[in-house]
């Protein structure tokens, strides 16, 4: 992944929840936004909208705090 200049994102998979995971190396900036927004076109083309809900949905940094937000259909999800 280090020389890797794509960025990776790990998607786990349970009942009812997905969960999306990155890494950021130090200094870099975050391609979670366009994670979120890949995951929210699929379910849309897959006729399955209700299922990202950015009210049930929440963004979890661990880590120096973030000052970026992350959005889903435009509704800013909580951190």
């Amino acid at each position: 992944m280090a020389n890797d200049l794509r960025a990776t994102c790990l998607t786990h998979k349970f009942i009812n929840n997905t969960t999306l995971t990155e890494i950021v190396k130090r200094n870099h900036a975050t391609c979670m936004q366009s994670f979120v927004d890949e995951l929210a076109q699929q379910a849309a083309q897959h006729n399955m909208n209700h299922n990202v809900n950015s009210r049930k949905s929440k963004a979890m940094v661990i880590g120096p705090i973030s000052k970026n937000h992350l959005a889903i259909s435009g509704l800013i999800v909580d951190q």
